[in-house]
């Protein structure tokens, strides 16, 4: 008899599959660095052009996109 969580184990198996074999974690992970080194005022607009640039190197085209959100300084504070 399959209990509630042999179901959800089964799914989050998949759900890795797929995040693993596609680059999934590998891409968030590269855009998130990004993101958090440029730290621009609205995030959303510097994910889409940086995704649109991952798009564009993977198709292997010579122009890239750049992300066109404003950097903003953001000083280091020392704890």
């Amino acid at each position: 008899m399959e209990g509630p969580w042999d179901h959800a184990k089964e799914q989050k198996a998949i759900m890795e599959k797929y995040a693993y074999s596609k680059e999934v974690q590998v891409v968030l992970g590269r855009m998130v660095k990004d993101l958090l080194l440029t730290q621009p005022s609205d995030p959303v607009p510097f994910m889409i052009e940086w995704l649109k640039a991952e798009e564009s190197r993977r198709k292997g085209e010579t122009e890239t996109v750049t992300a066109k959100a404003p950097v903003e300084e953001h000083p280091v504070v020392a704890e």
